[in-house]
């Protein structure tokens, strides 16, 4: 009848003794199987698996000693200012952690971005294929308007602007769009006229775009994305077109 009281008050006691266990002292063991002990380390040490029967207090790991790899049982943790970088399968080191910079955020009035676009037009006016592509940043995507193909290299781009150049083409924006406020980059939205000349014929082709222009420096913009495809619906004649502003910034 007196059993089970007595039996849960010895449980309590015993939890109560490993709670109030001293932590174990530096390269002391503070678990395995079968072990019973405390395992909590001493202050600025931390406990690390050596196998399935013996856990050790380690320090963290000195400046440029090791700090992991296969089979490697030691300390995981370096010194405070250095991080454990891998060297290879077998090997990682406590090197000094390298400073993060500060994000330094650049954008673009609605002024200059109209410049990016005026920019990369006037290069269309160069027929230089390589000269456009100077405009685009290398791994940049372009969702052509005449070509089903995406072009997110600079090779590709190249290719495009080989065969688009020979129609002299030129695009006059019409309605725009402009959002200036993230970090980095500004995008670009609108439509424009793009005038394409073949066998002498020059036709007006109403066409939507957008741009994204990114920077690194706040000094050099290029295209990192751009997107241009012919508007789906018909469009009404200059005399006849329903009157809207035709710039917004």
């Amino acid at each position: 009848m007196f059993l089970l009281p007595l039996l849960l008050v010895l449980s309590n006691a015993s939890a109560n003794l490993r709670v109030e266990m001293a932590p174990v002292p530096a390269y002391g063991q503070c678990g395995g199987q079968n072990y019973e002990g405390s395992t909590s380390c001493a202050v600025g040490f931390t406990c690390y698996t050596q196998n399935a029967y013996y856990s050790q207090c380690l320090p963290p790991v000195p400046p440029f000693g090791q700090c992991g790899g296969a089979t490697f049982g030691g300390a995981t943790q370096c010194v405070s200012g250095y991080s454990c970088v891998v060297q290879g399968p077998y090997y990682s080191q406590c090197l000094v952690t390298a400073p993060t910079a500060p994000l330094v955020c650049y954008s673009r009035t609605p002024e200059q971005v109209r410049a990016l676009y005026t920019r990369w037009n006037s290069m269309l006016q160069t027929l230089d294929s390589v000269k456009v592509a100077d405009e685009y940043w290398d791994d940049s995507v372009l969702l052509p308007t005449v070509s089903n193909v995406i072009r997110f290299n600079r090779e590709l781009k190249i290719e495009y602007f080989n065969d688009f150049l020979k129609k002299m083409p030129s695009g006059v924006v019409v309605e725009d769009f402009i959002d200036n406020k993230g970090c980095n980059y500004v995008v670009y939205n609108g439509k424009y006229d793009f005038s394409l000349t073949s066998k002498g014929v020059t036709t007006i082709t109403p066409a939507r775009f957008t741009y994204v222009f990114t920077t690194e420096d706040g000094q050099v913009w290029k295209i990192k994305t751009h997107h241009s495809s012919v508007l789906p619906e018909p469009v009404y004649a200059p005399s006849a077109a329903p009157t809207s502003p035709s710039l917004r910034g």
